[in-house]
């Protein structure tokens, strides 16, 4: 909607931070499972912010190809992104989530170990548990 976003609009929620690049396929198998996350827990407990670490790709492809988009899903511009990534973040391989407890800290990084991420497909729910704070 181009309002401007910072971590601190959140507070009290649990944060997903979603990094993706248009035209993984493993980053798009993500969108139903974030989607099922936002449904289980509600926009106001938890809030998903994507994240397209590509900085040639228009706010309309990111719209696209994630639509439509649900409650509680806020999609970053890409060019902002971009220049975050360069700066702090430097992920390199997509898909990528951090996952932000209600008090700001990290809980959870979605670094494979052993093969598979913990905070993607069928694994994400079950961390989400203890960090999304409760109704």
């Amino acid at each position: 909607d181009g309002r401007a976003h910072r971590l601190s609009d959140f507070k009290g929620r649990a944060v997903l931070l979603n990094f993706w690049y248009p035209g993984c396929s493993p980053c798009t198998d993500e969108f139903p499972r974030l989607r099922e996350a936002l449904a289980r827990f509600d926009p106001h407990r938890l809030v998903v912010v994507g994240l397209s670490i590509s900085a040639m790709a228009s706010v309309a492809t990111i719209r696209e190809a994630i639509a439509p988009t649900p409650p509680g899903w806020i999609e970053a511009d890409p060019w902002n992104v971009s220049r975050l990534n360069d700066v702090w973040f430097q992920i390199r391989n997509t898909p990528q989530q951090v996952l932000i407890g209600p008090d700001g800290r990290v809980r959870r990084l979605g670094i494979a170990r052993a093969g598979r991420s913990p905070l993607r497909g069928i694994d994400l729910l079950d961390p989400l548990q203890g960090v999304v704070p409760r109704r």
